[in-house]
């Protein structure tokens, strides 16, 4: 318990005292542009027309189509026909969002099997989470969850906005993650992620959620795990546990300087930034 307390800790102190030296950044690659120009296609379609302008960066998942041994297959019904038209192109993750919203799917980063990396169609609820675009980027808010415990590390005391340790040593120490997907364009990979940034987190009663502003944390090795797809990563947000919490987060907003390359050109690895605004994110 002890170690993951202090774990815990170390996180929250990283947060705060992070080199407030940020990384230098470079200008992000252009996003890609879908031309959205369907009429009563299936899915399949329209995903077979984005791939004519993206290749291989969209497939569906078969996860409907499987079925247990033996299992008597449903009856075939009409495949759903959807229409999407903007007057203009869209870039890729604005492409990938109107298609999710009128199929009721969520893209996520996959394989199809063939070494191609794509992200995968799979059947989602409409009201399925946070999500923001920028560039090539798109950040997703995947959840959140709250922290206490007692931490009696001498080293903490006059640490700037961590309460102080009581007389026997101890402070309780609150916290809530806000846990951050962050996928690249399948054409690209994310090499590391150097800063996180949050520059304002306020609860629906008006209340300041930062135990310093801006709050920082620097890493540069990626935090997907061996098996993660390289065009991901991952990131935390920490910020105040309260004993009388709000129901949300009003506003999160901060950004992300990203480490990217191409996946196959050998082109150089650049460090872009992106920013990410959500409101209303529910509070555990």
């Amino acid at each position: 318990m002890l170690t993951g307390i202090a774990a815990t800790l170390a996180l929250i102190v990283m947060g705060q005292t992070a080199a407030r030296t940020a990384p230098a950044v470079e200008e992000a690659p252009p996003p890609t542009q879908i031309r959205l120009d369907f009429q009563n296609q299936t899915l399949a379609e329209i995903v077979e027309g984005i791939n004519a302008q993206s290749p291989g960066s969209l497939a569906i998942s078969t996860q409907r189509d499987r079925r247990l041994p033996g299992e008597i297959p449903l009856p075939a019904t009409p495949r759903p026909r959807f229409s999407l038209h903007e007057p203009k192109p869209v870039t890729f993750w604005e492409a990938v969002e109107r298609v999710e919203r009128a199929s009721g799917t969520l893209a996520l980063a996959g394989n199809t099997g063939k070494g191609i990396h794509s992200m995968i169609l799979f059947p989602a609820s409409p009201g399925r989470g946070f999500i923001h675009h920028d560039g090539v980027l798109r950040i997703m808010v995947t959840g959140t969850y709250y922290l206490s415990a007692y931490q009696f590390a001498p080293h903490f005391f006059n640490q700037p906005g961590l309460p102080q340790p009581n007389r026997d040593g101890s402070s309780r120490q609150p916290v809530v993650y806000i846990n951050l997907l962050i996928t690249a364009e399948p054409r690209l990979k994310i090499l590391g992620l150097p800063e996180t940034v949050a520059d304002e987190a306020v609860d629906d009663r008006g209340r300041g959620l930062l135990n310093v502003t801006p709050w920082r944390e620097s890493r540069r090795k990626p935090h997907r795990g061996p098996k993660g797809f390289s065009n991901e990563d991952f990131a935390q947000v920490v910020i105040k546990g309260l004993d009388d919490p709000g129901k949300t987060i009003k506003r999160l907003r901060g950004k992300l300087s990203v480490e990217l390359s191409d996946h196959d050109s050998g082109s150089p690895a650049r460090i872009v930034e992106a920013s990410f605004d959500f409101r209303d994110i529910p509070l555990p």
